[in-house]
């Protein structure tokens, strides 16, 4: 009878750990949700100017810097930065698909759209990716390892400040119709509590691709005073049609 009880109560403690565990994770996955969305709400305050590299075969072929802003309807502009150079404002007035072919051109944009797809979770997706998520955490950070979670057979490993519960780096590995990417990103914070990616790096192994983006140290995130006018400034010069929205969210 003893042993009946030792097993039963041995039940219980184990039954309330992992339901405890279970909730604890949900209660991070909302906190890290809830960071999320006010950050990329203020986010839409700033402006910033970020170069963009494509490397084939270990060669540059393209090396962009674009001005980036959000209009009145809460979406994504960008415009090149004029250059002092003839020979450098033509090559950024030449489109992608110029310049690296069009096969390149919709890899590219199918990459940075999954990869976006991986930056700016739902909520929902949060509650639901904890269900299998391995996560340990200390005083300063959390890390989470997930597989399988937008593309069958992907991996993706996420450190997230414990205070803030912003993103601190993403690591992953994917696909674009099965074609294997690799990427890592790093973020930065402001005081006021906008997360940003600083730097994106994905390497297509397969393809003997490099794709780079960096926000300008110098110029990092600014304050746009006039949203309107700004766009208004910055209009010569607008993106192509080959610049797809999600190229300057990273």
């Amino acid at each position: 009878m003893k042993k009946v009880k030792h097993l039963l109560l041995s039940c219980f403690v184990l039954t309330s750990i992992t339901s405890g565990m279970a909730q604890d994770q949900t209660q991070l996955a909302l906190d890290i949700a809830a960071a999320r969305a006010k950050s990329t709400e203020q986010l839409m305050n700033y402006s910033w100017q970020r170069t963009i590299k494509i490397f084939l075969n270990e060669e540059e072929k393209i090396h962009n810097t674009v001005k980036v802003w959000f209009n009145d309807e809460g979406k994504m502009e960008g415009s090149y930065v004029g250059s002092e150079s003839s020979e450098e404002q033509l090559n950024q007035s030449e489109s992608m698909e110029q310049r690296i072919g069009l096969d390149y051109t919709i890899l590219f944009e199918q990459t940075f759209e999954l990869v976006v797809n991986y930056v700016f979770l739902s909520t929902e997706n949060w509650i639901e990716l904890m269900d299998n998520a391995v996560v340990s955490a200390d005083d300063d950070v959390v890390k989470i390892e997930l597989k399988n979670l937008l593309v069958q057979g992907d991996e993706i490993h996420i450190i997230i400040d414990n205070n803030t519960k912003l993103y601190k780096s993403i690591k992953l590995s994917s696909s674009v119709n099965d074609i294997p990417i690799i990427g890592s990103l790093e973020f930065e914070t402001m005081s006021d509590g906008t997360n940003y990616p600083i730097k994106t790096e994905i390497i297509i192994p397969k393809q003997s691709m490099k794709i780079t983006t960096e926000i300008i140290a110098s110029k990092t995130l600014e304050t746009m005073k006039t949203k309107n006018q700004s766009k208004k400034d910055e209009n010569k010069g607008s993106l192509t049609k080959a610049w797809a929205p999600w190229s300057v969210m990273l």
